[in-house]
């Protein structure tokens, strides 16, 4: 069997094209998130419901002046051995947070192949190195901290890629219209990367998502049928 990711910017279409296929593909499937938005994850580390707890905007909040919480004034040394002391907690926080981002793709991974080994197609909602390689293409000059970069380097050398991407298409214009989200000028830098990870995956196909939702399903759905003869062709020779 083999994987199939679909990918493309916010307002795409991914959503859709993924419910439609679970409905309506003709092959023994199975679904994998391979995202980071907690709202959408199909498996997870029981880990990753901490990291999502602590980070920002999540249930838990630290007050990081307990004594100006109290209303009192420290001294100027207890705000420096303060200071010092959220630093390194801050550093704990975000190797903790790299190394479950590392386990978590990782384990999802490993989902992945157990879906293969019992001859399914495992269809992924965005891939973990498809969406870095995006990003580094849209934000080439972005200086990223060393856990962070050791983390984009296993991606890049060691994570599998999927058999077959399909990229969902629209000018920047029609996502801008779909989503509000945004800016029109960074819709196309973000779609001109989309556009250059065809030169890293084995098979790339985009599909113009500014055709109706059915044509766009029947779409991918060829390509996927079609990739599947391939590989059976390939299988019996």
């Amino acid at each position: 069997m083999f994987t199939v990711a679909v990918i493309g910017p916010d307002g795409a279409g991914k959503s859709t094209v993924i419910e439609g296929l679970q409905h309506r593909f003709p092959y023994p499937m199975r679904h994998i998130y391979m995202g980071v938005n907690p709202d959408s994850l199909t498996h997870m580390l029981p880990t990753t419901r901490l990291v999502n707890y602590l980070r920002p905007g999540g249930k838990h909040t630290t007050n990081t002046n307990p004594a100006n919480a109290a209303g009192k004034s420290p001294r100027h040394h207890a705000r420096r051995k303060n200071s010092s002391l959220i630093s390194i907690l801050q550093h704990i926080k975000s190797f903790f947070f790299v190394v479950n981002r590392i386990g978590e793709e990782w384990y999802r991974q490993l989902v992945c192949w157990y879906y293969l080994k019992r001859r399914y197609i495992v269809l992924f909602d965005r891939h973990f190195y498809l969406d870095y390689l995006a990003f580094n293409f849209a934000h080439p000059d972005t200086k990223r901290p060393i856990l962070h970069r050791v983390h984009d380097r296993l991606l890049e050398k060691t994570y599998p890629r999927p058999d077959l991407t399909i990229y969902l298409d629209a000018p920047a214009e029609v996502l801008f219209a779909r989503k509000g989200e945004s800016n029109i000028e960074t819709l196309r830098h973000s779609r001109e990367a989309y556009l250059k990870i065809g030169q890293y995956v084995p098979v790339f196909c985009v599909v113009d998502t500014t055709q109706s939702p059915e044509i766009v399903l029947e779409t991918v759905l060829n390509y996927i049928k079609s990739f599947r003869e391939t590989k059976n062709k390939q299988s019996h020779q």
